[in-house]
């Protein structure tokens, strides 16, 4: 049985009950949004509560009085009721005004409060998580509640609270003149209770199970709209066949849909038919009471609405209490999101964090493998190399030959291996990441296209100095795009890319050197450059390698390049093949072993004769 199937077998009516367990959770989570708010509207949630019901004994002692001035022949007998009556209105009115006020300022705190949880949880998390489709469901469930199940969590508890505090008023004043009806009427909606609950599983098992659709359907949408995916679909003509996609996907989720909401209405037909019917023998009850003379005009008026109150506020009871139970199960989703285990670092007691502040001396790999989750061959086996301040290692190899995967590694974006990685001679393990990684300039094959200025597109290399415009300027002209950034139609507060408005757009070679200038502004005692010229000309890869040489002396520097060209000048050259190291040493050591990595020397170098000579031909 999946994972997914046993979770949902587990939601049972009993469970779902049990869901109010998250109550103080979000209690905790509603006070520390805004505890002025909250109390302010829980304030006036209880007294919304009794002001029905003395509407309710204004109103009949209103009409009493009326009749009374008629047989006594004076009209001032109903100006104390009708004070009352007026000021209870106006009173009303107050409440509504100043809840209408402070709840949508409420909700807006609450929905970013809940965006901000999940950041900081987005943040914590580590690649392999973010790479697991089962994370990737659960932060699709948590995100797809936050813009209004917090905030209608926070209302049906209040809700609750005043329906709460106006039935026990009416039914004490219905109790007064008939325990059976006042009984009658409250059974009633809690007999439907039961129904809806069922549905209410249902309908969230569905959203449950619905969530890697969901995605795909985003997904979907977003290839659509994205300017990057743009090219090969009008090229392709792929926009017909995937939004024939997005709309299959879209009518499966309207046709489930469908049968809840029928279903909904049945129910809601059904128990609403028998209210109609038992209301009606309760009026005619008071009716008949009332013409036996015992219960004044005013009390019939008030009877009929207390009768109404007394019912539509269990139902609202009864629904709210659903609401919630409902509400809680996609809470459920948040929380279970919010409780993932952490990035490593945070999970050491701070006593066993060690990091010698000053600089990165050696980088040591000793007989480390690694393994992706689910599947049956290590990514990387045995692997073991020294790297020491003032070296230059570039690794080659094959596609899939794990180059991406090490680098990956020795900035702890993957954490479980077998092995050791060392450095300074302590074991990762036992460092604080975070300040590792202060001392690491990084450039992947995948790099970020901020659409933001280009101070933040640079700057982000070390963002305690992103106001420094000379160290911003040197950052871009060691990656040799100085003049271009002063060219730029603001210089360092053009937006980039095509977003949003006013954005400039940028090559894609001019799009890796801001990724390459963003890893210089690090102050860093390790740069890793993976595939850093894989966008750019012969001629602005030699001048990158040039500034890469240039800037990593004194330190340490990696770099992952198909181009044989610019390896040559590396003090070591580790080649990978199938997650192993099958050659390593120094250009000169390498082609005179005459192994693999001499062949593909030689093979791209006479290509390039090839085309040469071809060219002359």
């Amino acid at each position: 049985m999946k994972k997914e199937d046993a979770e949902l077998e587990d939601i049972s009516l009993s469970n779902i009950l049990r869901s109010i367990t998250y109550w103080p959770r979000i209690f905790r989570l509603l006070w520390e949004t805004h505890k002025g708010y909250l109390l302010i509207i829980a304030a006036i949630n209880i007294l919304q509560g009794l002001t029905p019901v003395v509407a309710l004994l204004a109103t009949t002692e209103l009409i009493n009085s009326v009749a009374k001035s008629h047989q006594q022949g004076t009209f001032e007998a109903i100006g104390w009721a009708f004070g009352v009556y007026v000021v209870l209105g106006l009173f009303s009115q107050c409440l509504v005004l100043i809840e209408n006020y402070l709840n949508p300022l409420f909700e807006k705190l609450l929905t970013n409060r809940i965006n901000i949880l999940i950041m900081e949880k987005s943040i914590q998390l580590s690649l392999a998580a973010f790479e697991d489709s089962d994370i990737q469901d659960q932060l699709q469930r948590a995100r797809q509640e936050t813009s209004y199940r917090p905030y209608q969590i926070f209302s049906s508890i209040f809700t609750l609270g005043t329906s709460l505090i106006t039935l026990f008023s009416t039914v004490a004043l219905i109790v007064s003149w008939n325990a059976w009806v006042a009984a009658l009427l409250i059974l009633i909606p809690v007999s439907s209770f039961f129904s809806f609950l069922r549905l209410g599983k249902e309908e969230f098992i569905l959203s449950y199970k619905r969530a890697p659709r969901q995605r795909e359907a985003w997904y979907l949408g977003f290839l659509l709209t994205k300017d990057s995916t743009f090219k090969e679909i009008k090229l392709f003509q792929l926009g017909s066949y995937l939004k024939a996609r997005y709309e299959k996907l879209f009518q499966g989720f309207y046709e489930e849909d469908k049968k809840l909401i029928r279903k909904r209405s049945l129910i809601s037909l059904f128990f609403e038919i028998f209210y109609q019917v038992m209301l009606g023998a309760v009026i005619l009850l008071i009716l008949w009471t009332a013409y036996v003379g015992q219960l004044l005009v005013g009390n019939v008026v008030g009877m009929i609405q207390a009768t109404n109150l007394t019912h539509g506020t269990s139902q609202g009871i009864v629904q709210g209490i659903l609401s919630l139970c409902n509400h809680n199960l996609y809470m459920k989703n948040l929380f279970a999101y919010l409780d993932l285990e952490g990035k490593r670092s945070t999970l050491l007691p701070s006593s066993s964090l060690e990091f010698d502040a000053s600089t990165i001396e050696t980088v040591e790999f000793r007989h480390v493998t690694f393994q992706y989750p689910g599947r049956d061959v290590p990514a990387l086996q045995d692997i073991s190399f020294t790297l020491s301040r003032g070296e230059t290692i570039a690794i080659v190899g094959k596609n899939g030959s794990g180059k991406t995967t090490l680098l990956k590694l020795m900035t702890q974006l993957y954490d479980d291996f077998q092995g050791e990685i060392l450095i300074n001679g302590i074991s990762i393990r036992k460092l604080d990441i975070e300040e590792l990684r202060k001392r690491i300039g990084v450039v992947f094959q995948d790099f970020v296209h901020y659409e933001m200025d280009t101070r933040h597109n640079i700057g982000f290399g070390d963002i305690d100095s992103i106001d420094q415009d000379d160290e911003l300027l040197q950052a871009a002209n060691q990656a040799g795009i100085r003049e271009m950034v002063e060219g730029l139609p603001q210089q360092l507060e053009t937006r980039l890319g095509l977003w949003f408005e006013e954005g400039h757009q940028l090559s894609g070679g001019q799009w890796q050197r801001i990724a390459i200038a963003r890893a210089f502004m690090r102050k860093a005692d390790l740069y890793i450059l993976d595939e850093p010229s894989s966008y750019l000309d012969p001629e602005a890869e030699k001048d990158v390698f040039d500034k890469f040489y240039n800037l990593v002396k004194g330190k340490l520097g990696i770099f992952i390049t198909h181009r044989y060209s610019s390896v040559s000048f590396a003090d070591k050259i580790i080649v990978m093949d199938e997650g192993k190291i099958v050659e390593q040493g120094s250009h000169r050591k390498l082609i005179k072993e005459d192994g693999i990595y001499a062949g593909l020397y030689h093979l791209q170098a006479s290509s390039f004769v090839m085309n040469e000579d071809e060219n002359d031909a």
